[in-house]
């Protein structure tokens, strides 16, 4: 696949970032050129259903360097973009989910294949809003749901609060029985690195199969 530089139409979000839109597609391409590149000139697809599954800059950078780094393992991951929720904005806001959206708790982890790893963008839990991923390992022997915070929308009280609930349901109400643990991710962790090592380690946490999570909590590298 042959990736080509376009520009984008400005747009002024009332997050107060300018040009939002043009600066997330041109850096978008730039990852998929990079991401093709060290791959060896496999195909960005995996990428591009990352990215029409969320239309968070960070989020779409986030599973990028996931996959470069699954990839170096020499790993292809499963994407789950049907299982994922699609958000409508206004005016820079959260409004309602799609009501076709399906929970995680309906997934069939027992189909799972032991030695995959299995990404949801944008994965849905509760009526909240969605995580930004859900991530596990084989038959949800380790899962990882996973916030990304930057300076725009994750920086509203309102949407802090929402990441708490999110957490505290999660933890509380495990889908299937299937112990999803909370992480934070800070934006300014992965947007310079090119295997940035917050993902490294979590890579590589996801793929140790000794001590899982729900026998030795100390197991958590983060």
């Amino acid at each position: 696949m042959k990736i080509i530089p376009k520009e984008n139409n400005s747009e002024f979000l009332s997050n107060g970032f300018d040009d939002y839109e043009e600066k997330k597609g041109k850096d978008r391409n730039n990852d998929l050129i990079w991401l093709q590149q060290e791959a060896a000139q496999e195909p960005v697809s995996d990428a591009l259903k990352i990215y029409n599954a969320t239309d968070s800059w960070y989020n779409g950078k986030f599973g990028v360097k996931v996959l470069a780094s699954l990839r170096k393992r020499k790993i292809t991951p499963v994407i789950e973009d049907q299982w994922s929720t699609k958000i409508e904005k206004v005016r820079g806001d959260f409004i309602d989910y799609l009501p076709s959206v399906k929970l995680i708790d309906r997934y069939p982890f027992h189909k799972c294949n032991d030695d995959t790893i299995y990404i949801v963008p944008e994965g849905s839990t509760s009526d909240e809003r969605p995580h930004d991923f859900l991530i596990w390992a084989g038959k949800a022997k380790k899962c990882l749901a996973i916030e990304i915070q930057d300076f725009t929308f994750h920086s509203k009280p309102s949407q802090k609060i929402r990441d708490f609930v999110k957490a505290q349901f999660i933890t509380f109400n495990p889908p299937q029985g299937k112990q999803f643990i909370p992480l934070q991710i800070a934006a300014d962790q992965i947007k310079n690195e090119e295997y940035p090592s917050v993902i490294e380690e979590l890579v590589d946490w996801l793929l140790h199969t000794n001590n899982p999570l729900s026998e030795d909590l100390s197991d958590i590298p983060f």
